[in-house]
């Protein structure tokens, strides 16, 4: 074998010397590599010399070794890579029964501990079979010396030698045991540039008496040493990597297109979702030459889809990820969407206790039959394919699977391509087991399991049916002929190549055995890289940033650093063109109007306009819309009056502190949540709401005080003295008649049902602990009389307009007559401030104090003498509001605020009885300023701003 030096940007002449002598073979290191210098050649036949290539001159080194350095041995097969993984399953699993009796086949590298939990070790240690001849010649040579040298770990490996020496028999060969036959000399081969070859070496000794082979290699002395560029973070230097292609495009003068130029990434997994962002927001056209596992982002997912449902027992989030995978086309997406939601609505969370908590609580529901039938179904299938004891019952369990619940006429391209090649996998699994699992007597526990493991394992790359920037994997196109190579992330990590011979071993044994890492294919990478550096016309960039998306990094050592002015990072020029960073400037009012803008953002900026409404200053219509009226009516008049009420009052509007919380300062919030009822459309599930423990620990005191007439006191002790165990024994019945109360939304989930009288004993604590602190006698209510509990009032205002409405927590009556009005608050108390009317504005924050007062005194001659909140779980803390006994907050100083209260209520009945209730803009006056919300305090926290139009500020322009 003949090795020669040869610049990277010489390759070209290598090509056009022999182009014309048909026996000449070019091997290059990858199919990106020969693809591109084969059309490169067609592209330009003058600096080619020909007009056209037989392609199978052009191959690449994986070709080349499967054609012509094939190792054979007579009467004897080479081991197929599965048949590896399925050898080691059936030892990891001899190896667990083992472990179980006391006697180990492995002490190290699978430690007894995790013995039954080891299929995960299978590709690794599949991984390692064929290097173990390697170490078996070198440890041999090492122990004859060092007889004390081997550890719990050699003995593994010896082991795991002899067994797969064992295992191969007489019939089958490793191939990596081997010496390659090369005895081709009907053609001439050259290979572009071997440093790049993880595996050359194994193969160099057998061509080193060949003189038909040339290798090409880089020369020993550097002409040219690359610079990179640093920037400060990742994001940075995506966007202005972007700017960098548009501008090289752009003063090429046509001589360059995107399809010329190569961007190449190194742990492109992590950066890929960036870098398709930045090339999509700057108009980039790419392909992302590289490829995906058949389980992530594809048809074959549904594999995965199936694996998760069985190993998490059919969680509710694996349900919904499997028959809402829109990769498939199911038969009957309707009902596979009301499976979820039914799901959804029971709080199938998880399965608890043995049972199936999907049947239960679907079966219980009394209105998802179908549902039910369908959950059935596919528990049933699925178990069958995992459940599958052969690869050839897993691909009937599939095809029945797929017969049942996919639709076969609707497959897309894609999806039947992926998913064709996942059962090709499937079949020759099946082949395997026919020809050698079977005959060989082994065994696999999972064959499913198996199969999901390959498929995780394998790659492919759909056909792209676009051009223009090719994306790649780092080390893929090092030696392409691209004419602009752009590589980015060139840290000390992301580019260090290691070659590690028996990588399984540690350091220290490897050196043992007179074995070196190596790192020279780092330099040898870069170099290709850089290789038209020195050529007219073409160019390659280097780049890094000291913060990556995984941490904070430097460049690597190889490079010299550009320089780049104090204060500026590098390409900062291009800025100037960023059309989307002017336009957002332009919109913070920090410069001119952008000199262009992208196709995209026309298209964003058309549809807003088209959308929006710019009558900022017309006046507000005043007709109203009969179809929300109605609806408005129905909710204020309807809805709050007991079925068949005949009365004065039956039809007036009825106004709730809650109204009133939602409606100031912005109408169309409390048409979105109290008229409209709009709810977040989210599948998301949880097992309870996060109102569900304030509402139990509400109905237990509800139904707690309805059995007393006189709240029992506190002793000195802290306790009900002789009382105690009555009243616990009480608790305890009202917490479990509490949650079993048909009213919440989790009464018909079984689980959320038995997850709460687990707890119960928790909600009987917080109560006691509650009641403990308010019944004292004097910091408390104790020995008052209990008026009413949860009681619905309503009374009309002064003027017989429209009633005030509301429900209660608690009012007492203590000895001397007084009136106590109490409101639980699970947690937090709302300040006393907020309740007061606001001194210098008259602004009202909180109704909840002067609704209940005002309800009480309109409707009993006796007027409240206190209203005071408490806390359910911080026991004994409170907010007194009103309190004739406090001089300060006695009921007539509270007047002025009921009277602003008034004020509240009277604009809400007058503007939802004249009309379609709107939020106004810009500064108002008056009552018209109850209901000019501000965009930054009141719509960016509001729960409905994605659906609401408000007011900006653009360009300093009012939109």
């Amino acid at each position: 074998m003949k090795r020669i030096e040869l610049e990277p940007a010489r390759i070209a002449d290598v090509l056009k010397e022999n182009l014309g002598q048909e026996d000449v073979v070019f091997v290059f290191p990858t199919d990106v590599a020969l693809v591109s210098w084969a059309e490169r050649c067609v592209r330009s036949p003058q600096a080619s010399g020909v007009k056209a290539v037989a392609l199978e001159r052009f191959i690449a080194w994986d070709t080349f070794k499967e054609k012509y350095a094939v190792a054979k041995e007579s009467g004897r097969h080479a081991v197929p890579a599965a048949l590896r993984k399925v050898f080691v399953r059936n030892l990891i699993e001899e190896n667990a029964a083992a472990v179980r009796s006391g006697k180990p086949l492995f002490k190290s590298i699978v430690h007894p501990q995790f013995a039954d939990e080891a299929d995960s070790f299978t590709d690794w240690i599949a991984g390692n079979l064929p290097f173990l001849k390697t170490w078996y010649e070198k440890f041999s040579r090492y122990t004859s010396d060092n007889p004390e040298a081997a550890d719990d770990e050699d003995e593994d490996y010896l082991t795991l030698y002899r067994r797969y020496v064992d295992f191969l028999g007489d019939e089958m060969f490793e191939p990596a045991w081997l010496m390659p036959d090369f005895t081709e000399e009907r053609k001439k081969f050259i290979i572009f540039y071997p440093e790049q070859l993880e595996d050359f070496d194994e193969y160099e000794a057998v061509f080193a008496a060949s003189e038909n082979i040339t290798s090409y290699v880089l020369p020993e002395k550097e002409v040219h040493k690359s610079k990179v560029f640093v920037y400060p973070d990742a994001r940075t230097e995506l966007r202005r990597t972007a700017l960098c292609i548009r501008d090289i495009v752009g003063k090429s003068g046509g001589e360059l297109s995107y399809e010329d130029i190569a961007l190449h990434v190194p742990d492109l997994e992590t950066y890929r979702p960036y870098i398709e962002r930045e090339l999509t927001n700057y108009r980039i056209p790419f392909v992302v030459r590289s490829g995906v596992r058949f389980t992530v982002g594809s048809a074959g997912s549904i594999f995965e889809d199936i694996d998760e449902c069985r190993k998490t027992d059919y969680s509710y989030d694996s349900v919904r990820r499997l028959v809402l995978d829109g990769r498939v086309p199911w038969k009957n997406k309707a009902l596979n969407e009301s499976l979820v939601r039914e799901g959804n609505r029971l709080h199938c969370i998880c399965n608890y206790g043995g049972g199936d908590v999907w049947i239960e609580s679907l079966g219980k529901s009394g209105r998802s039959e179908r549902e039910l039938e369908l959950y059935k179904r596919l528990k049933k299938s699925i178990e069958a394919v995992t459940g599958a004891k052969s690869f050839e019952g897993l691909r009937t369990a599939w095809l029945m699977f797929k017969n049942e619940f996919l639709a076969d006429d609707e497959f897309s391209v894609e999806a039947n391509n992926v998913l064709g090649r996942c059962i090709a996998e499937l079949e020759t699994l099946v082949a395997i087991e026919k020809d050698y699992i079977v005959p060989l007597d082994l065994k696999l526990r999972s064959p499913f399991s198996f199969f999901i493991n390959e498929l995780r394992s394998k790659i492919y790359r759909p056909q792209d049916a676009l051009s223009g920037l090719s994306v790649f994997d780092y080390k893929v196109a090092a030696c392409a002929a691209y004419p602009v190579n752009i590589v980015i992330n060139c840290t000390q990590d992301a580019l260090t190549v290691v070659r590690k011979p028996l990588g399984f071993l540690n350091t220290q044994k490897r050196r043992a055995l007179g074995i070196r890492d190596s790192d020279a294919a780092s330099t040898a990478f870069i170099r290709l890289y850089g290789k038209f550096n020195n050529a007219d016309g073409v160019r390659s960039i280097f780049s890094c940033s000291e913060r990556t998306f995984s941490g904070f990094a430097i460049p690597h050592t190889y490079f010299n650093i550009a320089p780049v002015e104090k204060n500026h990072t590098p390409f900062d020029e291009l800025d100037a063109n960023d059309f989307i960073l002017n336009e957002r400037k332009w919109f913070l009012s920090e410069s001119d109007a952008p000199r262009a803008l992208s196709d995209l953002q026309k298209a964003q900026y058309e549809h807003w306009k088209a959308s929006s409404d710019f009558s900022v200053n017309a006046p507000r219509a005043q007709s109203v819309d009969a179809g929300v009226k109605k609806i408005i009516d129905y909710v204020l008049k309807e809805r709050r009056t007991p079925h068949g009420s005949s009365s004065e009052g039956a039809f007036a509007v009825k106004i709730s502190q809650s109204d009133m919380r939602d409606f100031f300062p912005c109408p169309r919030k409390w048409i979105f949540k109290s008229v409209v009822k709009l709810r977040e459309d989210s599948l998301d599930a949880s097992l309870f709401e996060k109102y569900d423990q304030g509402n139990i620990n509400h109905k237990i005191l509800e139904l707690l005080f309805k059995t007393f007439d006189t709240l029992p006191v506190t002793d000195e002790d802290g306790t009900f003295g002789e009382r105690e165990n009555d009243i616990r024994k009480l608790i305890k019945e009202k917490t479990r008649e509490a949650i079993h109360d048909k009213s919440f939304d989790f009464y018909q989930s079984p689980l959320a049902l038995r997850v709460l009288e687990e707890q119960s004993h928790k909600f009987e604590k917080i109560i006691i602990d509650f009641l403990h602190e308010f019944c004292k006698k004097e910091k408390g209510f104790g020995g008052c009389r209990v008026v009413s509990t949860e009681t619905q009032f309503d009374a009309w205002e002064n003027e017989k307009r429209y009633k005030y409405f509301g429900k209660i927590d608690c009012i007492l009556s203590d000895e001397a007559g007084r009136i106590i009005i109490v409101d639980y608050k699970n947690t937090a108390l709302p300040s006393i401030a907020s309740c007061r009317a606001d001194e210098a504005t008259g602004a009202l924050d909180n109704f909840q104090c002067a609704m209940y007062i005002t309800l009480w005194n309109l409707a009993d001659s006796a007027k409240a003498d206190k209203m005071i909140f408490c806390s359910i779980k911080n026991a004994g803390k409170n907010a007194a509001v009103i309190d004739s006994e406090n001089t300060k907050k006695t009921p007539k100083s509270y007047e002025p605020t009921l009277s602003v209260f008034e004020r509240y209520a009277a604009f809400f009945y007058e503007t939802v009885e004249n009309g379609n209730p709107e939020p106004l803009r810009g500064v108002r006056h008056g009552d018209d300023a109850l209901i000019a919300p501000d965009v930054y305090s009141d719509c960016m926290v509001c729960d409905f701003k994605t659906i609401c139009r408000t007011a900006y500020t653009v360009a300093s322009h009012k939109l």
